[in-house]
């Protein structure tokens, strides 16, 4: 079996800041292999984790995350390494993800844990709206993704079925998306005629995707990869 990206995850900076190869580490908020250019102060970053875990409570993406936050602090701490320089990766997209979350809403959520409970419900969180397309193709690929023989840390998070899930919406183009989502979250359900209140296109949305498959049956192509 295909190790997980844990020790690029935990990576401190080599030399306390100085000539560190940041491209080595993966974004600690969502796992992205070889992308976490950017560096968040240890304190920074405990401060979101706590916002979440606030929301979250005993969740296990909430415990995870504090868990792994807490290890990463003891680790660059045990190295001696300053706490104003103890630090750990993040890639551009969950920055102005968090960014712009901070600005406008009053509910931190890290996208992981925004795409899994869209996953589960296909509802906002409370402020939120909901999640946007290019951001779900972005985190399912960014899950999915396999970089030296290594999987995602943040696979670990998420059931088999939910995995499948992820995987076939990172192959899935962004306008497809909704109505994949909506098909997945169907079948999870069995296939019961009660759809989600909190989500009212959810019935047209598996219509359409419904009509879609058996389209490309007939063609002789799984939309669905079923």
């Amino acid at each position: 079996m295909r190790p997980y990206n844990w020790s690029e995850l935990v990576q401190y900076p080599n030399d306390v800041l100085e000539d560190s190869p940041y491209h080595t580490r993966s974004c600690f908020f969502c796992g992205e292999h070889d992308s976490a250019n950017i560096v968040m102060g240890m304190d920074v970053a405990g401060d979101i984790i706590a916002q979440q875990s606030a929301n979250l409570k005993t969740h296990v993406i909430a415990t995870v995350m504090r868990n792994l936050h807490a290890y990463m602090r003891d680790q660059q701490t045990a190295l001696k390494i300053s706490p104003e320089n103890q630090s750990v990766g993040c890639c551009l997209e969950c920055s102005s993800w968090i960014k712009n979350r901070t600005r406008k809403h009053d509910v931190m959520l890290t996208p992981v844990a925004c795409l899994w409970y869209h996953l589960q419900t296909i509802k906002p969180i409370k402020s939120f709206k909901s999640l946007d397309s290019r951001v779900i193709k972005r985190l399912c690929a960014t899950l999915s993704r396999d970089v030296g023989g290594k999987r995602n840390y943040y696979q670990t998070l998420f059931t088999a079925s939910e995995l499948e899930t992820i995987h076939t919406l990172s192959t899935t183009t962004i306008a497809d998306i909704p109505c994949t989502i909506a098909a997945c979250y169907h079948a999870r359900n069995l296939h019961t005629p009660l759809f989600n209140p909190h989500y009212p296109k959810l019935a047209t949305l598996v219509r359409r995707a419904t009509k879609r498959k058996l389209d490309a049956l007939h063609d002789g192509v799984d939309p669905l990869g079923e």
